[in-house]
């Protein structure tokens, strides 16, 4: 099987306070914070690394995420990526 950039699932925790302190940011709805944070993680972890990429860039389009958060989010990400 071929193997696929994922999230590290080691490094869930890490992952958890630093994106919530991202979405504090004033510009994010508060009622998508919660969303947002559990679906980012969800799609890196089960699907692949680009999916979550792909949803933080749809959320961009949406207007829900200002364009300097999801760059923060994005290059986060890429510190917790792992192949597996």
């Amino acid at each position: 099987q071929k193997q696929v950039k994922k999230l590290n699932r080691q490094k869930y925790l890490e992952y958890k306070y630093a994106a919530r302190d991202m979405l504090a940011d004033p510009g994010v709805p508060e009622e998508h914070r919660s969303n947002l944070l559990g679906q980012i993680w969800a799609k890196g972890e089960r699907i692949s690394y680009e999916a979550a990429l792909e949803y933080i860039e749809s959320k961009e389009a949406e207007g829900i995420l200002p364009a300097t958060v999801a760059a923060d989010l994005q290059r986060f990400l890429r510190r917790l990526e792992t192949r597996r």
